[in-house]
């Protein structure tokens, strides 16, 4: 059982590191303001998934964490630190 949590959470973790791109729309925000309603909503979406593809990894740690697996818990929340580098909630 021990086994299927490890490969389940490495799972998700390369899941996460092979598709996601370190953004940084949370630190560096756009010069310009959005000038229309659907411009507005394209960068909120665009934010949302960003925040939970941060915050799934940081979940994750915490779980691992929990469940006795600290090694594998500091290794999520470390490349959750290298992906998003500016962020205090991880």
């Amino acid at each position: 059982m021990r086994k299927l949590a490890q490969i389940t959470a490495l799972t998700l973790v390369l899941q996460f590191l092979i598709v996601v791109e370190p953004l940084t729309l949370a630190q560096k925000p756009k010069a310009a303001p959005p000038r229309s309603k659907s411009q507005y909503a394209a960068q909120i979406a665009l934010f949302e998934e960003f925040v939970k593809k941060q915050m799934a990894l940081n979940t994750v740690g915490y779980q691992l964490g929990g469940a006795g697996m600290i090694t594998e818990a500091i290794e999520v929340l470390n490349a959750a630190i290298r992906l998003y580098p500016q962020e205090a909630n991880l």
